[in-house]
């Protein structure tokens, strides 16, 4: 079940979205779960309990009571990885907002599209959270899970996990066979001698023929791979749609 929450103090404008939302996941035969809250007040009370329900939050700017920014500030104090969507009127903010730490900033005057675009997007890496490589270890099975992994790449007869919280994992398989086991939809093929968790790419460098994972760190690519992640990330991923 994908859970959504919107809140916006324009009525007709929350349900219209949530009837867009609702169908397209519908369509998609995608199960889900739409909340609406027309009072900031009352839907950060409802956060405070249970805020770990929610996917991904679709916030408007101006509210009466609590702001869009002050909502964002108190979501990210609980849930800092929260996926959060900020819908307004007013364009201006759009740099204010991703300093915010949103998803997405969405242009009220024609957001149908984007918006469904980024709750798919959302929707593919909450279940790439869930997904996980199974190898066999001296304990026993162990789960990896990909959220975990930022990038792969071969040494010898070996592929090395470079992870965010194990270190680097060696396991005795091969780069292809590897690939192969893995989600397709989140990992890809950027050199002979690395795969990569494209959910952990936060900018694409042609001049280096890199790609720099969680602000950090840099991974040389193929020059002839570099192109065709670039749209791949500009149609999917790349944080400045407004």
């Amino acid at each position: 079940m994908f859970y959504i929450a919107i809140c916006d103090d324009d009525s007709a404008v929350m349900h219209e979205i949530s009837d867009k939302v609702s169908i397209f996941f519908t369509e998609k035969q995608i199960p889900h779960k739409i909340y609406c809250f027309e009072n900031a007040s009352v839907f950060w009370a409802d956060m405070k309990e249970c805020i770990n329900r929610y996917d991904v939050f679709i916030l408007d700017l101006e509210m009466p009571g609590l702001s869009g920014k002050e909502l964002i500030q108190q979501i990210k104090q609980l849930r800092n990885d929260a996926y959060i969507i900020l819908l307004t009127c007013h364009e201006q903010f759009v740099y204010d907002g991703y300093e915010w730490g949103v998803y997405r900033f969405i242009s009220k005057a024609n957001y149908e599209g984007r918006l469904l675009s980024a709750l798919m997007q959302v929707y593919k890496n909450v279940e790439a959270e869930k997904g996980f490589y199974l190898y066999h270890s001296p304990d026993g099975e162990q789960k990896l899970y990909y959220k975990d992994i930022l990038y792969i790449t071969k040494s010898a007869k070996n592929s090395i996990f470079h992870t965010k919280s194990c270190g680097d994992i060696p396991l005795r398989i091969s780069l292809a066979k590897l690939y192969n086991e893995l989600d397709p939809e989140v990992f890809c093929f950027v050199d002979r001698s690395c795969i990569i968790n494209i959910n952990h790419i936060t900018s694409i460098k042609k001049e280096t023929n890199s790609v720099t994972l969680l602000e950090t760190i840099n991974v040389t690519i193929s020059k002839s791979k570099i192109n065709k992640l670039h749209i791949f990330m500009n149609e999917n991923w790349y944080r400045g749609n407004v």
